[in-house]
């Protein structure tokens, strides 16, 4: 099942609320603070703290973050984004839209050392799996073991 978020939108998506939703009716680049979107709306607004993303035409990712053990940050390091070659792990990969959530499931394993940050394109996260509460960490979505290889690692 895939989550779609509906027109009031809680900022489980606020690009996806923008692009699909207000763009037809702004025709304009705005940023979506958290909550009902169409009361939240300013126009020309970025970068001003948590809970606003700015919605731009040439933003072709979505921020994705992934707790990691040791192990699998250096696998990345060397090799980008891939299934464990070893098969100890699912050949997809889970991230959370939010660092804190990806900080909050890393308490939940101790092999787990650092959070990473990911761009996803955007046709990619528009394709994954999504979910509004994985783990109980916040929403998340699932790359297909195909499209990791498009992955970009930021931090």
């Amino acid at each position: 099942m895939r989550y779609e978020p509906h027109r009031s939108c809680i900022a489980i998506d606020a690009d996806h609320c923008v692009h699909r939703i207000l763009r037809p009716f702004t025709g304009t680049n705005v940023a979506a603070l958290g909550g009902d979107v169409f009361g939240a709306v300013v126009p020309g607004l970025t970068g001003v703290g948590a809970g606003i993303r700015a919605a731009d035409k040439a933003d072709d990712f979505v921020d994705g973050y992934r707790a990691v053990s040791r192990a699998e940050a250096d696998d990345i390091a060397e090799y980008g984004f891939r299934a464990d070659p070893l098969g100890r792990s699912m050949q997809d990969k889970w991230f959370s839209e939010t660092r804190e959530g990806a900080e909050q499931f890393k308490q939940n394993y101790s092999d787990l050392e650092q959070v990473i940050k990911v761009q996803v394109p955007k046709d990619v996260y528009e394709q994954s799996y999504k979910h509004p509460n994985i783990d109980n960490t916040g929403a998340g979505f699932c790359v297909a073991c195909n499209d990791l290889k498009r992955l970009k690692r930021v931090q």
